[in-house]
């Protein structure tokens, strides 16, 4: 058993004792991680903390169910992929995103050339709300392949453990979602190819008047103000693949804090009693 197994049992026994300290440490190990795949998979920011809530709830009320077979972590992902895959329609999945329509929006809106519009750091927001946008365009199962493979970087063993299925399979999912997102990216996206037409820097104007990065500018507003957060920039290499630049894309994009909100909510909840359940 390695120590951060061991750690995690340690806490696991104290938090199943009722000891709140314990319970929070859990908490505060994953919360993180859950929220980032909750806003990867939802792309709304409330969306996902109002998921990541009840992810964490889940898990932390079903401690008793962890047998130790697999790490701490690799079972609040099973619990993560399970809730999200069956969580009702969001708001952005009842626009009924697909590439076929996004590829409409971004041929009917012309970029905006305007100097005072080009500041870098709309354009890396743009970039955020924009790449995560464009995961909404696969179904449930290929965009929590996409997320676990190529943005959390998981082993096809892990992955293939946390969605249940075979790695075979997981491989299986995880490519044909790869080839979709380089297709579209490839023909589409500044970033995966400098002749294409759509340039973040040229799209601020555009999003700011249509709101499509208005959630994505307040939540990283907010995390300024507790400062917790730094734009990222990558420069990708013209030698590099298609698929390495379009894994490049994901991993430079920010890795969002969970809201201090839920970790409230939730020690709101060990106040009011006992949560814990068979």
């Amino acid at each position: 058993m390695s120590k951060t197994q061991s750690d995690d049992s340690n806490l696991i026994a104290l938090a199943l004792k009722g000891e709140a300290a314990a319970i929070e440490s859990l908490v505060r190990k994953c919360q993180d991680q859950v929220y980032h795949l909750a806003l990867r998979f939802l792309w709304h920011p409330e969306d996902a903390e109002d998921a990541t809530q009840e992810i964490l709830i889940r898990a932390i009320t079903h401690l008793s169910t962890f047998r130790g077979e697999s790490a701490f972590s690799t079972w609040v992902y099973r619990i993560a992929a399970n809730h999200l895959i069956n969580i009702k329609r969001t708001r952005m999945e009842r626009r009924e995103v697909s590439f076929e329509s996004v590829g409409r929006e971004l041929a009917s809106v012309q970029p905006d050339f305007t100097v005072e519009f080009q500041s870098a750091e709309l354009a890396g927001q743009v970039k955020v709300a924009c790449t995560h946008a464009m995961l909404m365009c696969l179904d449930r199962d290929a965009r929590i392949a996409f997320t676990l493979g190529v943005v959390f970087e998981t082993t096809s063993e892990d992955a293939a453990s946390i969605l249940g299925i075979s790695r075979e399979a997981y491989r299986k999912r995880l490519s044909r979602a790869r080839e979709r997102m380089e297709e579209f990216l490839g023909q589409r996206c500044g970033l995966m190819n400098k002749s294409a037409a759509c340039h973040c820097k040229f799209r601020v104007k555009p999003c700011m008047n249509n709101g499509s990065i208005e959630p994505y500018v307040k939540l990283i507003t907010s995390l300024k103000m507790e400062g917790q957060f730094a734009l990222r920039e990558e420069q990708f290499s013209e030698k590099i693949s298609q698929t390495e630049r379009l894994a490049a894309i994901y991993k430079a994009s920010p890795t969002f804090p969970a809201p201090p909100t839920i970790l409230r909510r939730i020690q709101s909840l060990l106040i009011s009693g006992p949560i814990f359940q068979n």
